[in-house]
């Protein structure tokens, strides 16, 4: 198959009197000088300015709601393979009250279905649904969608 280039009719193509010439890339040794590396002193107060502008000194502190509310919030941590995921599911079954945050769609509605083969009903919200189960004591959702005000509850 020939290339479309090869293809297009002679008068198409550009002239050579009508090419124009495209200066070469400067060479490697015209860039412009490093800036000067900071003291520590100086690098430390942009640090300390830039903290101040950004507010992060009081971030803990905007949580208060979420503080009052007293939930207890267990992550399951180990390597590939080890069961977290398993034993996560084993605890939230039992539980009174409890949310799955899903970082998918997929995800929510996966063990949404797993909380339900096991006889735990189940509500699902995520951003295209919302399905609540009555009854239910445990709610999948994916995290964006998840209240930080809120208690875990069907009643949303």
């Amino acid at each position: 198959m020939k290339t479309p280039a090869l293809l297009l009719p002679p008068a198409s193509l550009p002239e050579p009197s009508r090419a124009r010439r495209v200066p070469a890339a400067p060479a490697s040794d015209a860039r412009p000088p490093a800036r000067p590396r900071l003291s520590r002193e100086a690098e430390r107060a942009r640090l300390e300015h830039l903290a101040r502008d950004l507010g992060f000194h009081g971030y803990p502190d905007s949580f208060a709601a979420a503080r009052r509310l007293g939930r207890q919030v267990t992550l399951y941590v180990g390597p590939p393979n080890s069961g977290k995921t398993h034993a996560a599911f084993e605890r939230l079954a039992q539980a009174t009250a409890g949310a799955y945050l899903a970082p998918l769609r997929l995800l929510a509605l996966e063990g949404r279905d797993r909380l339900e083969t096991r006889g735990v009903p189940c509500s699902l919200l995520t951003g295209e649904e919302h399905v609540p189960v009555p009854d239910a004591r445990v709610v999948s959702s994916t995290v964006e969608i998840w209240s930080t005000r809120a208690r875990p509850s069907t009643s949303r």
